[in-house]
């Protein structure tokens, strides 16, 4: 086990000390609270408008889907894991927000989120599920990059939101299917005339 903690501490440090102003600002606007829900928005207002039916039924699932998975890490697993964020258990740690709240680490609410969405937006097109899958990675990088988080945690994260994700889209099939059945059990068929 501590060879496996020494591994994850140092991968925190590589991806913590590797900084650049421009990447600074890249991985800030991608962790901050305000951006990143203005980003899901956005998101699923465009499903809305331009989805479809599919995009559509991809917004509502999406939005579901987010508050499962956020409430499940950042409810459930965080305080029963209980782990020190970096930022607090090491010394030396380069931190990009200064007022970081000292909820535990593990597993990363933002990477659970993003890694969520990224499963529920896979089927909905080509474009879409490598454009979601790459900020989603990008996202959980910026946790560790910024010195909130470990590697494992995002890990962790990632595994949870996709899980979650996964469970989602299975739901809304579901849902969808037995709504088409009832849709048609109630169809009206016109009365024979004779």
């Amino acid at each position: 086990m501590n060879e496996l903690q020494g591994l994850d501490v140092a991968l925190f440090r590589a991806a913590n000390g590797a900084h650049a102003p421009f990447l600074d600002l890249v991985f800030l606007f991608l962790t901050k609270p305000p951006y990143r829900a203005l980003l899901f928005a956005v998101l699923a207002a465009l499903l809305i408008w331009r989805g479809g039916a599919k995009g559509r039924r991809a917004a509502i699932t999406l939005v579901f889907v987010i508050l499962v998975a956020d409430q499940l890490s950042a409810t459930l697993l965080k305080p029963w894991f209980d782990r020190v964020r970096p930022c607090f258990a090491l010394d030396e740690v380069r931190l990009l927000l200064p007022r970081q709240a000292r909820s535990p680490s593990f597993p990363s609410s933002h990477a659970t989120n993003a890694f969520a969405a990224a499963v529920v937006l896979w089927p909905v097109s080509r474009a879409l599920r490598w454009a979601a899958l790459v900020l989603a990675a990008l996202v959980a990088y910026s946790r560790v990059y910024v010195g909130v988080h470990y590697p494992s945690d995002i890990l962790g994260g990632a595994i949870l939101g996709a899980t979650v994700g996964y469970a989602g889209l299975r739901v809304a099939h579901a849902v969808a299917e037995r709504i088409g059945r009832r849709k048609k059990e109630n169809a009206v068929e016109p009365a024979e005339t004779g």
